[in-house]
């Protein structure tokens, strides 16, 4: 399968086919499913049926949540015990789980129906596939840090976006070396994770350097937090005591 056809996200008429196929399966199976319509379900309440999901498609589901209101409906079975078990649409249920929003979803009443996997979908794996678009390496790095910031610390993460003002902002690393090439993009959002009303930088320092350079005040940033955790990193920048400045920031292009 192409990158092209692995990320195509779906549409309502693709959810639409996607259900009907689902029901012919479940009847095969000797269930009576039933639909029950569209609702809002909580993500927490979601068991997934797949063991693994990718990460750069994650990212682009992420960036179409949070900048075009991608809002298409999963497709979730009420099974045994009345478990809620995704058919499809793992990856926008996890974004919307980091969003802490309820997610759209087609509802199929399906008693005693129960899958050979399930897993809490906050305990859902990653792979890198390795056909990922380059406009998309960026949002596969900062999808795969908030989930491995998540397994460290046994947390579920908060994700929203924000522009953010540069003065704002915390380095976690050195403002040492490096070079001024095509890579560093601004138009790029940055990652950053929020603790006491603080804004620490995890992946874009060049990004933030560049930006100021060029004076401009405010960038666009993922933000992320794990319950306002404090996370080792943070406690590396606070010993460090580096800031974004026009001295230091040179000092990077150097």
């Amino acid at each position: 399968m192409s990158s092209r056809n692995r990320l195509k996200l779906s549409d309502r008429r693709d959810v639409e086919l996607k259900t009907l196929h689902i029901l012919s399966l479940l009847k095969m199976k000797g269930f009576s499913p039933v639909v029950m319509g569209e609702g809002f379900v909580n993500p927490l309440e979601l068991h997934t049926t797949q063991t693994h999901i990718e990460a750069d498609k994650l990212g682009l589901v992420l960036q179409k949540a949070l900048f075009e209101s991608y809002d298409v409906p999963i497709i979730t079975v009420v099974g045994k015990h009345a478990q809620k078990y995704i058919i499809d649409g793992h990856h926008r249920a996890l974004v919307y789980l980091w969003m802490r929003k309820h997610v759209r979803a087609v509802l199929i009443n399906t008693p005693g129906y129960e899958p050979t996997f399930s897993t809490p979908l906050y305990k859902v794996k990653f792979v890198n596939p390795v056909d990922t678009p380059e406009h998309l390496l960026i949002w596969r790095h900062m999808v795969n840090t908030i989930h491995f910031l998540e397994e460290l610390h046994g947390r579920i993460a908060k994700v929203w976006f924000e522009d953010i003002r540069i003065e704002k902002l915390k380095p976690t690393q050195m403002l040492l070396g490096g070079s001024l090439d095509k890579e560093v993009r601004i138009g790029e959002p940055i990652l950053v994770y929020r603790f006491n009303s603080s804004y620490y930088v995890l992946d874009g320092h060049k990004r933030v350097c560049l930006s100021l350079l060029k004076k401009l005040s405010i960038i666009p940033s993922i933000v992320f937090t794990l319950d306002d955790f404090e996370i080792g990193i943070i406690k590396q920048a606070q010993i460090m005591g580096v800031a974004f400045s026009e001295d230091s920031c040179k000092k990077m292009f150097a």
